[in-house]
């Protein structure tokens, strides 16, 4: 029996025991049962708009205030320029962000940002991108239809550190002025978002550029073929709610269409959700107000990480393979970049610390630090 260049660490088993609904969500419940997520979605006006005294350098510090007080843990932002991001990052020292933008000089045009909390949730490298709401939707820049300008979506599959519970998260911008465009680009969503997800947790927000009734709704709503129908997170807990304007005219305008959303797959468990309607002495952020929500994602798993393989890629490959004939594993996934492995089993019923171990050692490599799974608090990556 052989024993890799570095001894391997089962670094954590982690069931999830802090409070459930702290004010930056995203814990795991007592007794690791539920996950509190929190998210929202914000067109924050394109930086280099001639928008008078309502332009992005006058204006900036009241979207970082909206930002940083809610404390989300995905962020998706419309109409985003590249300088803005770059803004925004700075002042969200918790959060990382995704993008892409629409053009296909990826330097220029405006962006879907996934801004998402780095020490709670770990972005799939494998599973993450941006698509086109075109006939075309691998190619940069190109727009189909009767749409005005190119239009995207951006995404990533999440995993929560803590759980491993995973998050599928959507964030797209319809064309203002397109209907035709607004209806394909929500059925090319809705089949994209819900076969990525594959029946786990979804989250689809943006800027639709559509009222409720607006046909286009009605398509991203839709049930598919072999995937769940998605719901208006904010319809699920607000049914009657009548004032659900989410342009506001800087300001001037209190009614209109709700067009900005988050959508979840059906039978996602919302606790609530609203359209924030940040003020700063008669100020707002954006010619768009935030909409948020939390939801619960209930845990049916735990997550064990092997690491401090080292520069051993080919010892956590080893693993891999012996892991993923495991019965009772339900996920396997080696880092895309790093020697590091994490495992995903039902949180009651699957295999044991001890007979995962077993299955490394019949692999060949020897454990250098078996016994009770330890916690030394967030692990890297």
């Amino acid at each position: 029996m052989t024993r890799s260049r570095s001894e391997i660490l089962w670094w954590w088993l982690l069931l999830g025991v802090a409070a459930l609904g702290t004010p930056a969500g995203g814990q795991a419940s007592e007794g690791g049962s539920e996950v509190a997520v929190r998210a929202m979605t914000f067109n924050v006006r394109y930086g280099s708009a001639d928008d008078g005294a309502n332009r992005w350098e006058l204006r900036r510090e009241l979207v970082f205030e909206t930002l940083r007080e809610h404390g989300a843990d995905f962020i998706g932002l419309q109409e985003a320029l590249p300088f803005q991001i770059e803004e925004i990052a700075g002042v969200l020292p918790d959060h990382e962000v995704m993008y892409r933008t629409r053009r296909a000089d990826p330097a220029e045009g405006e962006a879907c940002a996934i801004f998402f909390r780095g020490d709670r949730w770990h972005l799939d490298d494998r599973r993450q991108g941006t698509f086109w709401l075109s006939e075309t939707p691998e190619e940069p820049g190109s727009r189909s239809w009767d749409s005005s300008l190119p239009r995207i979506a951006t995404w990533g599959m999440f995993t929560h550190r803590e759980t491993g519970a995973r998050m599928f998260v959507f964030n797209t911008h319809f064309d203002h002025r397109g209907q035709v465009a607004r209806e394909r680009s929500a059925e090319l969503l809705r089949e994209r978002a819900t076969a990525e997800a594959d029946g786990e947790p979804l989250l689809v927000m943006g800027d639709f550029n559509a009222g409720e009734t607006n046909p286009a709704i009605t398509l991203l709503g839709k049930r598919s073929d072999d995937g769940p129908r998605l719901v208006d997170s904010f319809r699920l807990v607000r049914p009657e709610a009548t004032e659900v304007h989410t342009t506001n005219g800087w300001g001037l305008r209190e009614e209109g269409d709700k067009i900005d959303g988050i959508f979840v797959a059906e039978g996602a468990e919302v606790v609530d959700a609203a359209i924030l309607r940040p003020r700063f002495d008669g100020r707002t952020p954006s010619d768009h107000d935030p909409v948020t929500v939390t939801l619960r994602l209930p845990l049916d798993r735990i997550a064990i990480e092997i690491t401090d393989l080292g520069q051993c890629r080919s010892c956590a490959g080893g693993i891999l393979r012996a892991l993923e004939g495991l019965e009772g594993v339900l996920r396997a996934t080696l880092h895309p970049a790093e020697p590091r492995v994490l495992v995903t089993v039902p949180s009651g019923g699957g295999p044991s610390v001890e007979q995962l171990r077993d299955a490394v050692l019949r692999a060949g490599y020897a454990p250098g630090a078996i016994g009770p799974p330890v916690s030394p608090g967030r692990p890297d990556g």
